[in-house]
């Protein structure tokens, strides 16, 4: 500890039932001090860069003994070498990860609030306040952000030529598999970057084609017949949309007659099933999106579907001629695309792991 140190940006500091206690981004290693004053000063003293040596120097004269704390913070990554404070930046990555360290947080809070009742009557009233703070945070932020989508948005639609286009082919959860002449819409960094739950940023009747490929099932049930409902908005009268999902009746079947080179072939196209100790658990999981992580956005499966379930979605959005396809063999020259996906190729002795169907928007 020769240089000087300086507090990690992204420390967490704060006092819990009478307890002085900080970590980094929540980390489980959080540091509990006993000797909470010392704590409280010495991270006081590094909120700017400072030399171990003149902390010491300085705290002692209050009668404080900051070596052990120092030393402490150093070891679990709290307090760092002054130049990489800066290269620490608010990256997205960063700010996911303590997006669910928030929801994994929010959890375990219901859950002891839950299982206390009314065991700790002293501290509702506190609790609540507290929440109540952390809510207004929360909003804040999340104004803020929904302030700039419109803005967000428009840049890149006008970037890419756009904004007094008909006849758009969109093909929405591209993730890294771009079609040329689609308008490729994910996360970032994607051709057109948004999280779709915002709405499609197009004007009625302006797509001709919609390919939902391997995405809705990222959704929930509700998140899921919203989008659908969306892409009949954007579709011009006669414009036709095809979803392809995980077929959960096969998967189903599969189950059922313990058919071993079926879930051999999951487990080597899907490497992360095969951590999985069950076929029952590979079903649930990856065909079914049961037990999610609340914490993962657009990466688990939240919901399964088989013909019936996703002819029902596609009616109840408006969608009539509601038929199932096969690989490769939509109605549409334009979207025989199923190629170009990840997974959409994947079948046994000529039956498909993928459930393939289409619909279309009624004429005017």
């Amino acid at each position: 500890m020769t240089g000087p140190l300086q507090l990690h940006p992204r420390a967490v500091f704060g006092v819990d039932a009478g307890r002085v206690f900080v970590s980094v981004d929540g980390r489980d290693d959080t540091l509990v001090a006993s000797d909470g004053e010392a704590l409280i000063a010495v991270v006081a003293a590094f909120v700017a860069p400072s030399a171990p040596a003149d902390v010491v120097d300085q705290l002692a004269r209050r009668g404080l003994d900051a070596a052990e704390v120092i030393e402490a913070l150093a070891e679990d990554g709290i307090l760092i070498p002054a130049g990489q404070a800066s290269t620490i930046g608010s990256t997205p990555a960063a700010n996911l990860q303590l997006l669910s360290l928030i929801v994994d947080l929010a959890h375990r809070i219901a859950g002891d609030v839950a299982a206390f009742g009314a065991a700790r009557p002293a501290s509702t009233g506190e609790l609540h306040a507290d929440l109540h703070r952390v809510l207004a945070d929360l909003t804040r932020i999340a104004t803020a952000l929904a302030a700039s989508r419109g803005e967000y948005l428009q840049s890149q639609i006008d970037a890419l030529g756009l904004a007094q286009s008909g006849g758009l082919k969109l093909n929405i959860g591209a993730g890294k598999r771009r079609l040329a002449g689609w308008v490729n819409i994910d996360v970032a960094p994607a051709e057109l970057a948004m999280d779709v739950r915002w709405g499609l940023p197009f004007e009625a009747g302006m797509a001709s084609h919609v390919l939902l490929s391997h995405f809705v099932e990222h959704m929930s049930r509700f998140e899921a017949a919203r989008l659908v409902r969306e892409a009949h908005r954007v579709l011009s009268p006669g414009g036709i949309v095809r979803v392809v999902v995980p077929d959960f009746q096969v998967y189903a079947r599969a189950y059922l007659e313990a058919d071993r080179r079926f879930f051999a072939i999951q487990r080597e196209r899907w490497p992360w099933t095969a951590e999985l100790r069950t076929d029952l658990e590979r079903i649930l999981s990856y065909a079914a999106g049961a037990d999610a992580d609340p914490r993962a956005f657009m990466r688990d499966h939240r919901y399964g579907y088989d013909f019936e379930t996703l002819r029902v979605v596609l009616e109840s959005a408006g969608f009539t001629d509601v038929t199932q396809s096969a690989y490769m063999a939509s109605t549409d020259p334009e979207l025989r695309v199923d190629d170009r996906s990840a997974c959409a190729d994947v079948a046994l002795d000529g039956r498909e792991f993928s459930l393939f169907v289409e619909a279309r928007k009624p004429p005017a």
